[in-house]
């Protein structure tokens, strides 16, 4: 990581949420929260230059040998709003980070992660050590023929974020989960949210997908934390580490960053804790 302190005079200063985002607006100051390179050694991908085009034709159909085997990462919930684009990028840029080679698929209209990708290609245009993270939008429709696509790629991990609103067409959100290796089921602490995932969770595993609840914009110090943690064990697996509601992920996502790209991440050992569980998931 880079010392965001080191082209300033002076002693470094407590990092505080406003310095961040003063930080982001300052063009000088921004390139200073990034990774440089020699800190950031991971493969750049050609797949999927433009990810606001469809670019099936673009993606490399030849599986490179790799080290690392292929796995893919589905979050799903039937619920919106509960922050699957976010943790979808933020997995591909550690993923990223580890050095694998990833593919983003977006599924859902709204191409909240497309949109994501692309203003990383334009920050990497002047900062070329920020990682290469391709996206690939595509329709549920053609969920087979895009799943086709991404395990004959190059990629090695990738992460398919998909839309709410799952039963307008289950087929394609079955067909995804039983294609992946892991789904992910994202949940807020309100009722609401237990009352749409705790039957989607029971739905996938008589499927027979392999899935765990990940608490997210938790807090940990109230007591409906608890509650709700609970009452999701009583249903499936839950991921062990929950993502905190914090402003650096939003500031970072509308930058077209992860919070690991940042040089001091105040949610680097939850982020660096997720990646630990999902390589145990994944076997990797």
């Amino acid at each position: 990581m880079v010392d965001e302190t080191s082209h300033a005079s002076g002693a470094p200063n407590q990092q505080t949420e406003a310095f961040y985002a003063v930080k982001f607006l300052r063009r000088k100051r921004f390139e200073t929260l990034l990774l440089s390179s020699e800190s950031c050694p991971v493969k750049t991908s050609s797949i999927c230059g433009d990810p606001r085009n469809s670019c099936i034709d673009k993606v490399p159909m030849t599986k490179h040998p790799s080290p690392s085997k292929q796995s893919i990462v589905m979050l799903s919930s039937p619920k919106g709003g509960v922050g699957k684009s976010s943790l979808s990028r933020n997995i591909l840029v550690l993923a990223a980070q580890a050095g694998r080679q990833v593919l983003g698929l977006d599924m859902d209209k709204q191409a909240t992660l497309a949109t994501w990708a692309e203003r990383r290609e334009r920050v990497r245009a002047s900062i070329p050590a920020v990682s290469h993270i391709p996206v690939h939008r595509a329709s549920l429709d053609d969920w087979r023929s895009t799943l086709k696509m991404a395990r004959q790629s190059s990629a090695d991990f990738i992460v398919i974020d998909t839309p709410p609103s799952i039963e307008i067409n289950m087929t394609a959100i079955l067909g995804l989960c039983e294609g992946s290796d892991f789904v992910l089921v994202p949940c807020q602490q309100s009722q609401d949210d237990l009352d749409s995932v705790i039957p989607w969770m029971r739905h996938l595993k008589q499927s027979g997908a392999k899935a765990a609840f990940i608490i997210n914009r938790a807090n940990i110090r109230t007591r409906s934390y608890a509650t709700i943690r609970s009452k999701l064990l009583n249903v499936g697996p839950v991921c062990p580490v929950e993502i905190a509601q914090a402003e650096e992920i939003s500031l970072a996502n509308g930058k077209g960053l992860g919070v690991m790209d940042l040089s001091r991440p105040k949610n680097a050992e939850a982020f660096g804790a997720l990646w630990s569980y999902l390589r145990q998931e994944l076997d990797l």
